[in-house]
């Protein structure tokens, strides 16, 4: 068995497949998800990935605001964010203009290229990140931009990886899309961002239209209480009006979430009662 049957032995088996989105549709964490498409997409020569999703339509290339996964080693990826290498998405941009899903990671015209997307290659080269496939997400879910980098293990070509591709990329667009699909329905926990079990539910009820002398009558509460669960809902969400923290709940998949072990709220802040 030859080098490229050896990074796919095994990964077609339509059981297999039809098992991991089986498993995939099942995860009830983002976690759990993650997890499972590195194992799969591992299976192709895939051994790196970088998945970015914009989870709010104003909140595209702000860091704070999207989604960023990855397994790659700090030593790329902490440089890669903090410099904001990652807005430039240069393959991803590529298949949205060529209006394809996915892309080579392979240049034909360097000096088509821009100063910083020479720059930014250049540091992908220097870690290792230099055969792959991107793949965009434009138009699937309801977020916004969202798109993944697929690297390929060391030792392997863009030769090579096209080669995968041509055998299994119909197969390795569909388990990704599918992966993103599935992260969008779960709840996003972005640093910073994640809500207490009464602050959703004020959210919840300030969604259905109720004034804060309602909310509190139906939770039991005081007004003040409710004032002070929706500012700080405001605050962990980084929204200025509780319209605003509704609807960014809601992007991000917050409003409607159980989790039966998460407490209640911050005990250190005495209910104003």
């Amino acid at each position: 068995m030859g080098r490229l049957g050896q990074e796919t032995a095994g990964a077609v088996d339509d059981a297999s497949v039809v098992l991991h989105l089986h498993r995939l549709y099942a995860a009830t964490r983002i976690e759990q998800a993650w997890a499972l498409h590195l194992r799969r997409m591992s299976d192709y020569g895939f051994d790196r990935i970088l998945y970015s999703n914009a989870c709010l339509p104003a909140g595209v290339g702000v860091l704070e605001d999207t989604l960023l996964l990855s397994n790659h080693d700090r030593s790329f990826l902490d440089p890669f964010c903090r410099t904001g290498m990652w807005r430039g998405g240069i393959f991803i941009r590529r298949a949205e203009q060529q209006g394809r899903r996915s892309v080579s990671w392979r240049v034909t015209d360097e000096t088509a290229l821009t100063e910083d997307e020479r720059r930014i290659l250049a540091f992908r080269a220097r870690h290792g990140v230099v055969a792959g496939y991107s793949m965009n997400f434009s138009g699937l879910g309801v977020h916004g931009r969202a798109g993944t980098g697929l690297c390929a293990r060391h030792g392997l070509s863009q030769d090579d990886v096209d080669a995968i591709w041509e055998r299994h990329g119909l197969l390795i667009e569909v388990m990704n899309i599918a992966f993103h699909l599935r992260v969008t329905t779960l709840p996003i926990d972005l640093p910073g961002r994640t809500l207490t079990r009464r602050q959703r539910e004020v959210l919840r009820w300030a969604s259905d239209g109720k004034t804060v002398q309602d909310i509190a009558q139906l939770m039991g509460l005081t007004a003040p209480t409710i004032e002070k669960h929706l500012r700080l809902a405001r605050a962990a969400l980084g929204v200025q009006t509780t319209t605003q923290a509704v609807l960014k709940a809601s992007f991000l998949n917050q409003l409607l979430r159980v989790d039966s072990c998460e407490p209640i709220g911050d005990r250190s802040e005495a209910p104003a009662e």
